[in-house]
């Protein structure tokens, strides 16, 4: 067990030191016209818990998840995260972020949009879902913690709207990590499910 702290103490101080940005920055391009309703978007982000995610995840893919939704005025991302508190008075709620403040230079490196093929209208099921998590305010749970729906991370939120629809994107794959009481869902535990497919990569141009 103390092996493992250590392990998990030095990646945390590994990330830190890896959060400097570029100073020049990037353009960040995205083809809206090629979206739909329901797309799942991952992203590596910038923060420390997104490091920390990131090289304890074996798959070592995105850290961070969310669900495209549209209406009158564009193109919107929901999803749950620590720390971006800025649009949500200090609260760390599920958020509804413009796609592009989503994937934005400051919180993303990487990023692609996936999409779940489904009939039925499953999808449409998912989108209310994760809508009704937005509007009920939801809180970031810290604790990561699956057996509390009262509070959700991201990963979380993605599958208990999918599990709405009776469908299980983790295909009950978990991770053990040392400090958490119980096991998470990685991104790519979701990432990993043949039904999505991949629309494309966002790209992340360098300024000059």
């Amino acid at each position: 067990m103390l092996k493992q702290i250590s392990t998990f103490l030095c990646l945390l101080l590994f990330a830190v030191s890896c959060n400097s940005p570029n100073s020049k920055g990037f353009d960040v391009v995205i083809n809206e016209n090629l979206l739909q309703n329901g797309d799942l978007v991952f992203r590596q982000g910038r923060g420390t818990s997104s490091q920390v995610v990131y090289f304890a995840d074996k798959e070592r893919s995105y850290s961070h998840i969310g669900l495209v939704i549209q209406d009158s005025s564009g193109w919107y991302v929901i999803h749950a995260v620590p720390g971006e508190y800025e649009e949500t008075d200090g609260q760390e709620i599920v958020k509804c972020d413009p796609i592009a403040r989503f994937f934005g230079y400051d919180r993303a490196v990487s990023g692609v949009v996936m999409r779940f093929d489904s009939i039925d209208g499953i999808v449409d099921l998912v989108v209310k879902k994760v809508k009704e998590f937005y509007h009920q305010k939801i809180l970031f749970d810290h604790q990561y913690r699956l057996s509390d729906s009262s509070v959700l991370y991201c990963t979380e939120l993605i599958h208990r709207a999918f599990l709405s629809a009776d469908i299980d994107l983790t295909e009950n794959r978990r991770h053990t990590i040392p400090l958490f009481k119980e096991s998470i869902i990685f991104p790519s535990d979701i990432l990993r499910n043949k039904a999505l497919r991949e629309i494309y990569k966002i790209e992340f141009i360098p300024k000059e």
